[in-house]
């Protein structure tokens, strides 16, 4: 049996899919895995066969908002569909893709084929984008929709069908409870948790230090590249008693920047050992980190920075788990008042963090999902 897969070439769409790849190929299954040579050393490690996209797709991993991600990923998919399409000779038995590579969706359908969603963050369907004021899609895209209908059968409605994947099954990696609205969502949405303990593990070995309790800062692997905002974070947390570990994602910045007493400075740190020592996380709220926090029950400070990460940052507030500081009103002010809210109700928001812990253990296990999904080849594709 082979299946294909179609990565969205972030880390965060990249990781979470590979537990599932490695059981597949575990039950003997042939993957070829497509992305950027970014991710070929991840993949392989998964036991997948990697196949690189056509020259180009590196763009897509540029920092955007929600409109300039909509176009790259239509941009994308017309431009990678015909290089595609000609690639998946002989077909496959089931393609499996990331909600955000379009392109595997339109070519599961256009080819007839079972289809499984790969959701790196919450799932979204048409009511729910309604109700958090979706905007409008600009004038370029209608071309584009009916480009990809008549060309390929994409059978797009308007931009809501690009946001929410149309698959026979969706794996969603969080939890239901984290989900927003997840009583709501059908049983072809797989909720299977964040799977933190199947992940690679990369970067450095970093270590507290001392009696302070530790604090971890990351702002993710795209919105690291703001320094000054890091030093002053680092420098109220500091400042408040806190021991920091800063992950920078830039070597030579950190050598030549000067940091505060009781912060550590690093290019790229294995977050989830940091996590598991960590008493608070600052963080963009990348779902990534998020989960990877949340799996180990530490609150956080949360300043989204574009696309997800305001619902993730909102949905984790919500729940009790993080206070959220919007990127345009971080100050010093902004931050030391967050870091007392969390010091003078600690116990509420371990608590909140906590039962979020306990909720990714009830979720749909890995070998069921892979069950499910090879059962999709005995029957016709339904694309939900």
């Amino acid at each position: 049996m082979r299946v294909v897969h179609f990565g969205f070439p972030l880390r965060g769409h990249t990781t979470p899919s590979l537990p599932i790849v490695a059981e597949l190929v575990r039950r003997g299954v042939e993957v070829d895995y497509h992305s950027t040579p970014a991710f070929k050393g991840l993949v392989e490690g998964a036991g997948a066969r990697f196949v690189a996209y056509p020259a180009g797709c590196e763009r897509l991993t540029a920092p955007v908002d929600s409109a300039e991600h909509l176009a790259g990923i239509l941009t994308a998919a017309e431009n990678m569909l015909p290089p595609l399409l000609a690639a998946l000779e002989p077909r496959p038995d089931l393609v499996l893709f990331d909600a955000s590579a379009l392109w595997g969706g339109i070519l599961a359908r256009r080819l007839g084929l079972p289809c499984v969603a790969s959701i790196t963050t919450f799932a979204l369907n048409r009511t729910m984008l309604q109700m958090l004021g979706a905007p409008p899609p600009a004038a370029w895209s209608r071309p584009a929709f009916k480009r990809l209908n008549d060309e390929y059968g994409a059978n797009f409605r308007d931009h809501l069908d690009v946001v929410v994947p149309v698959a026979d099954l969706k794996f969603v990696y969080t939890a239901r409870a984290f989900q927003p609205t997840g009583r709501f969502f059908d049983e072809s949405h797989l909720f299977l948790g964040p799977l933190v303990d199947r992940r690679p593990r990369d970067g450095a070995c970093a270590q507290a230090a001392g009696a302070r309790p530790l604090a971890y800062v990351s702002l993710g692997t795209i919105f690291n590249r703001d320094h000054g905002l890091l030093l002053r974070i680092s420098e109220v947390l500091a400042a408040r008693g806190w021991q920091v570990i800063v992950s920078l994602g830039d070597a030579a910045a950190a050598q030549q920047q000067r940091w505060p007493e009781h912060v550590q400075v690093h290019a790229f740190v294995d977050q989830i050992g940091v996590l598991a020592q960590a008493q608070l996380f600052v963080t963009h709220g990348g779902m990534n980190s998020v989960s990877e926090a949340l799996s180990h029950a530490v609150p956080m400070i949360v300043i989204p920075q574009a696309v997800d990460q305001h619902l993730v940052a909102r949905q984790t507030a919500n729940l009790g788990a993080a206070v959220v500081i919007e990127r345009d009103a971080v100050s010093i002010e902004s931050l030391t008042a967050a870091l007392a809210r969390i010091e003078g109700d600690r116990a509420a928001f371990d608590t909140a963090a906590a039962r979020l812990q306990r909720s990714f253990t009830e979720v749909t296990a890995v070998a069921d999902a892979v069950d499910q999904a090879l059962a999709l080849r005995h029957r016709a594709p339904h694309h939900g």
